[in-house]
């Protein structure tokens, strides 16, 4: 067996949990050998995958397959086991350990270095120890190990401090913050002190993801400039260097002041020792630091003479040599040498001194104590190896052994536990094992056969039981024999296997004698017989014997009372029988449940083990009895018969429940005429007028026969009183009436139904024109023609258009060709497009008895081609579509041809920009395009191209009157070009910028004419390219739609910054405009960086902050105002409350530093106003915690549900 420590259960795992790369964590485990034999043991560590190749070949002696490692970790000196194998005498512990010692990979220096990340170097060790003993086969100890193995790193902010002018004998502190960037394991840190830096405290610990202040302190002795490197070292438990960071400090000491007076006598304390602090401030170092570099550039140090250069040289040559104590440069220097090794060595011998005594930082359950010291450790009870040799008394021709060593009879769980079960082959096939099995042995012979035992005892077994013990020959001799185990004559033990077998020289044979008994006997005994090679003169038997006793199981309960919880909205309920058996032998039992009463048992039979337990469950599904409010099929008694039992158990099951009531307030749900194919919702209200409580549940035949119709909610529970409204869904692609009854069954109670009448028709609509025909279109210009679908029937149509095979054609519809009085969205819109040919599915939505007219756009992008098809217009979820197709799907031709001049764009889209404002430099916005001479080699050698006037889709550029005057709304105005006309040779191109100019917050569209070689005169355009632009007022954006503000405690402040983002704004303060209600709603806005926004400053930073005192939670708005007063509003929500339920996440992420005050009763509980805590992060929030307690709490008080998820159940209604 194994165990650890004092404990001798086994031990199933050994989990290091979170190591550092450098560090070394070591764990013991003690291996016992409870048995009288020596034996050799081996360990291996592999994958557990690797698992059963792994054992096979070291039970053959054979190399390990892929290697001699199948462990990376053992092979790089990661993981280390000791000892790896041994021998074990009897009853010996060997104690062996694991030692976990990640090795950070080396980075690859130069320019092929690659920065690493903290969280990437993160990695999790598993493995698998495989104890295996060659002495006993197919016996092994499984040890799990896992690690994760984390990085030490720190960060330390800032990386460099100023201490400015500190005058000699004062002191100036500053801080530095030291965090821990892993998030597994907490780092122990130090950090070097120097002559006039002193860090404090020097070292410590810091938790995993949190920081640490340090105060640095400069205590100048001397006069002058101080310059130094900190380093801050991350240390591992050896005491081992995992990562170094280094701040830069410096400072200087420009005047010497008086040094302060030491505290003394008797009444002095410690804390008058310590001097207080000075922090030095940033703003005040950096202005002095100025100053001193311009007085400095106005009086310049002269350069050292000649003689003052020289006198260092002869500072050697001029000591006075009257003086022993005088030292030489060289002397002084090799002092100081010798000194700073000294205290090296004695720091060294110290860390090694005390090394062993240092606790593993890692371990939760340390309190700082040596593990285990003082204490032995003595392990599970063992016997002594120097056994005396025994008798068995009860057995007359018993063996000579061992006091402490087992019988050849065990049992056989045991055995096939271990797996020692040895069958041979049941009749010898070879020449020499013929001859060896049909000699007759000789008394001597005989005497090395270990037969036995002489009397098989089974103990106390149970009647009809199957009992398995084994009858074991050893074979000690040097030839083979036969053994043949006759027991065909005895009914009682006429399953038992193998009946013969070959036991080769040196092995055990098991010959398994199962016992099964049909009757009680308390005194059973049978004879079975064996021989030796078959042989008359070798013939013995031995004694079967056994206590069959009568089988008994017992249940924990005689009665259950069965009763629906308030949060139970299902059709059933549950309870659990434990039926235990008190016997040491299996027992089986079978349930008998009354014909037609609503329990059932699950499973209705089985098999305990003996010693053992199984549960039992009994479900209780209420039925429904006209006529009787408590249906006796509700009570019911169960009896559970035990097989070769003489009694049996009954239990008594009651229910609890009373008849709910429902009854549909309407008469009728009547969907009258709707569209085929399109889905219709109607309402119903379900009401309770009964005194129960009732669940209901759509019926699920109702479902199956009638897909067409859904329910929602399709179950629930209703208070009595209350009501429930029900939404009703139909959906039918084929036309024709239907009338059905929709039931819901009502759990305990009389189902309830309501007429659901339809009437299905397909809707008749077709198209105005004749046909579409966009004519001769260049390519890259657009064409546009109008489409008239007339809707004749009372119902609205919906149908697709599919123009995803032809991607040159498009479909659009102005706002004003439809109305929000017969449509509550646009009617025509995309539904997708395919990404492989760049066309779309379009959907359209014509009202009853309504016209409605869009437009079908043609923009050519290819080479000149011609395109015919018809319009492929269809009745959306239709399956048999209204012939003749003629009417709706009319013929669309068109043909793109090869323009003589290409543009490098269709259509110049400006989007959303900013008006140009009156009193301002008017700076309008541009896009560039060319324009190409595409005429062919046999063309003319160049042509002459000009722009039109820019005018409305609908318009001719005849109709444009230009006075000279800009004009909001004129598009000559607001869409200029630059160069308007030129010459192009063939092949050249020329860019041209278009630039926009708004005056309105409106949407400018149009088309710009191209004219070639003066047809400017006759307007006889060659081609036609589009412009569009949006005009916008500046404004204020938000990087959040609301400001959630995280729920507090009261009296806590929380506070959530939010940033503004300037469109269009040149520069520009802004001011905050609060909820009236400072009470009811007590907002608080603070601005960190000022009020001004514009074109330097884009992005402005804004915390908003909340407390109360009171219990309180609102959704206001806060509205932020330009200069001109325009209001750009955003939704603030917070809460505060002391429940636990609310403050969750708070709580969280404050564990374990908060402290409570509740003296005055009359007050609600505070925390204490002046101390800091953290904030929940936003992921936190968004994610929540586990509703399921909340979700049956609700389910149980209110009637709306059921609720299963928080908050997605009330986001869907």
């Amino acid at each position: 067996g194994a165990g650890a420590g004092g404990d001798p259960k086994r031990l199933t795992e050994m989990d290091f949990g979170a190591v550092l790369y450098g560090d070394a964590v070591t764990a013991t485990c003690v291996l016992f050998n409870n048995g009288p034999n020596q034996t050799t043991f081996a360990m291996d560590v592999t994958n557990e995958e690797d698992l059963q190749g792994t054992i096979h070949a070291m039970y053959r002696g054979e190399p390990r397959p892929g290697g001699s490692s199948r462990c990376g970790e053992l092979d790089d000196g990661t993981l280390v086991v000791e000892p790896r194998s041994g021998i074990l005498k009897p009853y010996e512990r060997r104690r062996m350990s694991v030692t976990v010692a990640p090795k950070l990979a080396t980075s690859t220096k130069g320019f092929k270095s690659v920065s690493r990340k903290i969280d990437g170097d993160a990695k999790s060790l598993a493995c698998l120890g495989v104890i295996t003993f060659p002495g006993v086969p197919k016996a092994r100890c499984l040890l799990p190990i896992t690690a994760k193995a984390v990085t030490g790193a720190l960060d330390v902010q800032p990386a460099s401090l100023d201490f400015g002018s500190v005058a000699c004998h004062d002191v100036g502190d500053h801080i530095v913050m030291i965090k821990n960037m892993n998030k597994e394991a907490p780092v122990d840190y130090v950090i070097d002190r120097s002559t006039f830096f002193k860090p404090q405290p020097e070292s410590g610990k810091i938790l995993p993801g949190q920081s640490v202040s340090v105060v640095v302190r400069y205590e100048p002795k001397n006069l002058g400039t101080h310059v130094e490197d900190l380093t801050v070292k991350a240390m591992a438990t050896s005491g081992k260097v995992m990562a170094e960071r280094t701040v830069r400090v410096k400072g200087f000491s420009d005047f010497v002041t008086e040094k302060p007076p030491l505290p003394g006598g008797t009444m002095a304390v410690p804390e008058d020792f310590e001097r207080p602090r000075k922090f030095v401030s940033a703003e005040e170092v950096r202005k002095a630091t100025i100053a001193r570099s311009r007085a400095g550039r106005k009086h310049l140090n002269p350069m050292p003479t000649s003689l003052q250069r020289n006198t260092g040289r002869y500072t050697d040559d001029t000591l006075d040599r009257r003086f022993s104590e005088t030292l030489t440069l060289q002397q002084a220097t090799a002092r100081e040498t010798h000194r700073t090794g000294y205290v090296d060595y004695i720091r060294t011998n110290r860390r090694r001194s005390t090394k062993a005594a240092r606790v593993n930082p890692t371990d939760p359950t340390s309190l700082g104590l040596v593990d285990r010291s003082g204490l032995v450790d003595n392990g599970p009870p063992l016997p002594d190896p120097v056994e005396p040799l025994w008798l068995n008394p009860d057995v007359p021709e018993g063996r000579l052994r061992p006091q402490h060593r087992a019988q050849c009879l065990a049992e056989d769980d045991e055995l096939l536990k271990l797996g020692v079960v040895s069958n041979f082959k049941r009749m010898p096939s070879t020449a020499k094992e013929m001859k060896e099995c049909s000699r007759v042995l000789i008394p001597k012979e005989l005497a090395k056969l270990k037969i036995g035992p002489n009397m098989l005892d089974f103990g106390e077994v149970s009647v009809l039981s199957d009992n398995l013990k084994f009858f074991t020959v050893t074979n000690e001799n040097d030839q083979a024999v036969l053994v043949h185990v006759d027991t065909a004559g005895q009914l009682e033990l006429k399953n038992s296997t193998p009946t013969s077998q070959v036991v080769p020289p040196g092995k055990t044979a098991h010959f398994g004698i199962a016992l099964c008994v049909d009757r009680v006997d308390r005194n059973f005994k049978t004879t079975a017989g064996y021989s030796i090679n078959s042989n008359r003169t070798t013939s013995y038997a031995f004694d079967v014997l056994a206590d069959v006793v009568p089988v008994r199981l017992d249940l924990n309960a005689s009665a259950l009372k069965f009763r629906f919880a308030p949060e139970n909205w299902e059709d059933t309920v549950t309870e659990t029988l434990v039926v235990t058996n008190p016997n040491t032998y299996a027992a089986e039992y079978q349930w008998r449940v009354p014909p037609g009463c609503a329990y059932g048992v699950h499973p209705s039979r089985g098999v305990v083990p003996g010693n053992g337990m199984r549960p039992v469950r009994v479900t209780w599904s209420p039925s429904w009895t006209a006529g009787s409010p408590l249906s006796e099929e509700n009570f019911a008694t169960l009896v559970m018969d035990v097989v070769g039992g003489s009694t049996s158990r009954a239990v008594r099951c009651t229910a609890d429940a009373g008849e709910p009531k429902l009854r549909f307030k309407e008469a009728v749900v009547d969907f009258e005429t709707i569209a085929a194919g399109l889905v219709a919702t109607r309402y119903c209200t379900l009401k309770n007028v009964g005194r129960f409580d009732a669940v209901y549940r759509l019926d699920e035949n109702f479902k199956s026969k009638h897909p067409q119709f859904s329910c929602d909610p399709d179950f629930g529970s209703i208070r009595p009183g209350a009501s429930q409204r029900l939404t009703v869904t139909f959906e039918s692609p084929y036309p024709g009436a239907h009338k059905v009854n929709m039931q819901m069954n009502l759990r305990g109670g009389k189902p309830v139904k309501i007429p659901v009448l339809t009437s299905v028709i397909v809707p008749e609509v077709y198209c105005k024109q004749q046909a579409l025909n966009f004519g001769d279109t260049f390519r890259m210009e657009i064409t546009k023609r109008p489409v008239t679908l007339v809707n004749t029937s009372d119902i609205d149509a919906e149908l697709t258009c599919d123009l995803r095979q032809y991607p040159d054609f498009d479909l659009e519809i102005s706002p004003e060709a439809w109305s929000p009085e017969y449509y509550e969205d646009v009617p025509v819109y995309a539904l997708e497009t395919d990404p492989s040919t760049g066309g779309s599915l379009y959907k359209i939505h014509v009202a009853g008895k309504q016209e409605l007219t869009f437009r079908m756009v043609f923009h050519p992008t290819d080479a000149a081609r011609k395109v015919s098809f018809a319009m492929p217009f269809l009745l959306e979820g239709v399956v048999d579509q209204p012939t003749p197709a003629e009417k709706l799907c009319k013929t669309v031709t068109a043909e793109s041809k090869e323009p003589r001049v290409l543009l490098g764009t269709s259509l110049v889209d400006f989007a959303h920009k900013i008006l140009l404002r009156e009193g301002m430099r008017k700076v309008p916005h541009v896009r560039e395009f060319t324009i190409t001479n595409n005429d062919p080699a046999s063309g003319p050698e160049s042509l002459h191209w000009a722009f039109g006037k820019p005018v409305a889709l609908d318009a001719d550029e005849a109709s444009v009157i230009d006075d000279g005057s800009p004009k909001p709304y004129d598009l000559v105005h607001t869409f200029e070009f630059e160069p308007k006309f030129g010459i192009l040779k063939r092949g050249e191109s020329v860019t041209v910028k278009c630039s926009f100019s708004p005056m309105l917050a409106t949407k400018f569209e149009g088309k710009v004419p191209v004219y070639l070689d003066g047809a400017a005169k006759t307007k006889n355009a060659h081609l036609r390219f589009g412009v569009a632009g949006l005009g916008a007022h500046p404004r204020i954006k938000f990087d959040e739609r609301e400001v959630r503000l995280a729920p507090t405690p009261l009296g806590v402040v929380t506070t959530r910054r939010l940033w503004l983002i300037n469109e269009g704004f040149d520069n520009m303060g802004i001011s905050c405009k609060l909820p009236a209600d400072k009470l009811a709603v007590p907002l608080q806005i603070e601005w960190p960086e000022g009020r001004m926004i514009g074109i330097a400053k884009q992005r402005l930073p804004v915390d908003v902050s909340f407390e109360s005192k009171k219990p309180l939670s609102f959704t206001a708005t806060i509205e932020f105002l330009d200069e001109d007063g325009r209001r750009f509003p955003i939704p603030v929500s917070g809460i505060a409350d002391n429940c636990t339920l609310t403050t969750e996440q708070f709580l969280a992420a404050n564990d374990g530093c908060l402290t409570m005050d509740g003296a005055d009763v009359n007050r609600p509980v505070m925390l204490p106003r002046q101390a800091r805590y953290m904030a929940p992060a936003m992921a936190q929030l968004d994610q929540g915690a586990d509703n399921a307690s909340l979700a049956r709490w609700l389910n149980a008080c209110t009637p709306e549900g059921p609720v299963r998820d928080i908050p997605g159940d009330f986001i869907r209604t």
